[in-house]
């Protein structure tokens, strides 16, 4: 049975699609959601070369990063707090200054399942692969499962309860729970669903 939900939050459109899936879950399971609003301002104001004479304006560029990535993080919990209480739904929001791979695992240690945004959660620069880092290394090395979600505007089916679905397995124990967790939501019901399997042995 499950009984918490845990889903992080940036203000990223990917985010928001991810608290939108997780509240449709949470209220079809009668679950607890927990919405976790993640600023990183380590990173915001990580260390950069600067020309000469640069460095009053870096010191304002990143006050103002940190007010826009306040004033976002402040404006997505406000939203997932109406729209769950809109719904009746059992909630919890918390806003975090942190990094977010060591947040989410902390926060998911209580939780059942955790939800992110398939595009959000950028804090690395210099991404070259299509899925955040962020975002794979929560999927690798989270101890629960994880469900990424699409952003809402990346086809009409994206926010549909019938929108397909793709399952990584590779034989671990960790994937086993996936596919346990999958058959427990039932969202696999009536939907197209992928399987992708991983062997690293060589033969």
């Amino acid at each position: 049975m499950i009984k918490s939900i845990l889903v992080a939050l940036d203000g990223s459109s990917s985010s928001i699609a991810g608290a939108s899936f997780a509240l449709r879950l949470a209220s079809r399971l009668q679950a607890n959601v927990e919405g976790l609003g993640i600023v990183n301002s380590n990173w915001i104001q990580r260390p950069q070369p600067v020309p000469i004479g640069g460095l009053a304006y870096r010191r304002a560029l990143d006050l103002k990063l940190m007010s826009s990535a306040d004033e976002r993080i402040d404006a997505v919990l406000h939203a997932f707090g109406s729209d769950a209480r809109r719904a009746g739904i059992t909630f919890s929001a918390k806003r975090i200054d942190a990094d977010a791979i060591s947040s989410i695992g902390i926060e998911s240690i209580e939780r059942d399942l955790v939800v992110v945004g398939r595009n959000s959660l950028f804090d690395v620069e210099a991404e070259l692969d299509r899925i955040p880092l962020c975002v794979d290394r929560i999927v690798r090395n989270g101890l629960r499962p994880v469900v990424t979600v699409p952003d809402a505007d990346e086809g009409r089916r994206a926010e549909s309860d019938t929108a397909p679905l793709l399952v990584a397995f590779d034989g671990s124990a960790a994937a086993s729970r996936t596919l346990h967790m999958l058959a427990l939501l039932g969202i696999a019901a009536e939907r197209e669903v992928h399987i992708l399997t991983q062997d690293n042995r060589s033969e």
